[in-house]
């Protein structure tokens, strides 16, 4: 998820730069102007607008040529069009091109003044992304040597929650994954003795605070919270409170609804989810078709009770998941729904192979305890 670290940090920036000008730098914000350029070019690339967000991003590039924030931006709105992004598809590459050029030119302004706060946001925003993807890709070395260059300047925000609101985001997410990513990934906690220690609960608490009153970071904060109560925390429907007000105010987020549609699920509230299922079993983006069947198998399998319709649906994502690498989850989702389907059937071995295949592709709390349980059974 977090996969949105870019939009987060950029958020943050956006209020900071109003009070920190840099020493006779370039500034994204020397006049309303450049607010508004940014703003548009946000609102676009938030609602999956890629051409409209272009527009925004070359006139501010024209006024502030050679600055961080139009590599950011780029990499941001090529990160949206194909969302969620991850190491080996085929835009990754100039995606990750994108955010080492960020980094460049952030350096460059910190070669001129080491406090020039877009400077310091800007490479904590391309080096805190970039060592998300490595972890989500298992390069565990190459991610943490990332995250210690972010780290740096990540700290100096852990103090200024209070004087400026927009601190709240990134301070709580640290606290938050701090200690809850190790928890769930025990192979980085060797490493972690160099990150000062964090608090679960105070990271909520903090990402909560951001949703109240933060500006610009506000529906980062939403985003966040939503995926942790969705996926870590196994709470939908506090997910669901968030998830709701990102699909009114960007109608065209095929991810903002993706999740509001798991919400639902979870809760078994099927007349909600029918029409979004029916919407992304036309999806022509295999990630979303993907979606679309596994959900729709598991509604068949649920609320129907119609066991071969639903293995139908079932194998059909499985058969969609096979063009993409991402989108594990539901992958995960629809082998459990076969393994719960040849469990009722007496196939035990088939049911065998189905739970661990579940279990090996997604690290999820849910699918893990559901294989295991259902192990147990055979």
């Amino acid at each position: 998820m977090i996969s949105n670290f870019l939009l987060r940090a950029l958020s943050i920036l956006l209020l900071l730069s109003l009070a920190h000008q840099g020493y006779g730098q370039p500034s994204l914000f020397d006049n309303e102007d450049y607010i508004a350029l940014i703003k548009k070019a946000a609102a676009h690339i938030y609602n999956q607008q890629p051409d409209s967000a272009a527009i925004f991003i070359d006139q501010t590039e024209q006024v502030l040529p050679g600055h961080p924030v139009i590599y950011m931006m780029r990499a941001l709105s090529l990160s949206w069009s194909v969302f969620p992004m991850k190491v080996g598809l085929p835009e990754f590459q100039a995606h990750e091109k994108l955010l080492r050029q960020c980094v460049s030119a952030a350096e460059k302004r910190l070669d001129k003044d080491d406090e020039d706060v877009e400077g310091v946001f800007f490479e904590m925003t391309a080096r805190g992304l970039l060592a998300e993807y490595y972890a989500d890709d298992g390069n565990y070395l190459k991610a943490l040597g990332e995250a210690r260059k972010a780290y740096g300047h990540m700290k100096s925000g852990f103090d200024l929650t209070e004087e400026y609101p927009e601190f709240y985001l990134t301070t709580g997410i640290y606290n938050y994954f701090r200690e809850k990513y190790p928890q769930k990934h025990p192979i980085y906690k060797p490493f972690l003795w160099f990150f000062r220690s964090g608090d679960i609960e105070l990271g909520l608490e903090q990402i909560d605070k951001a949703t109240q009153t933060a500006i610009f970071s506000n529906v980062e904060a939403h985003l966040y919270l939503s995926y942790i109560y969705l996926r870590y925390e196994m709470q939908p429907q506090r997910a669901q409170e968030y998830l709701k007000s990102l699909t009114e105010n960007y109608p065209n987020n095929q991810y903002f609804k993706a999740k509001l549609l798991e919400c639902y699920i979870m809760y078994d509230q099927f007349e909600l989810a029918e029409p979004i299922v029916e919407g992304f079993l036309e999806a022509q983006d295999p990630y979303y078709k993907l979606l679309g069947e596994s959900m729709k198998g598991y509604q068949l399998e649920k609320w129907t009770k119609a066991d071969k319709p639903a293995a139908k649906f079932y194998n059909q994502a499985l058969a969609t998941g096979k063009e993409i690498k991402k989108g594990s989850y539901y992958k995960a989702l629809a082998y459990l729904g076969l393994g719960r389907i040849d469990l009722r059937n007496n196939h035990k071995e088939a049911a065998r192979r189905n739970f661990e295949i579940a279990m090996s592709l997604n690290d999820n709390e849910g699918v893990q305890a559901e294989a295991k349980k259902n192990l147990k059974r055979l």
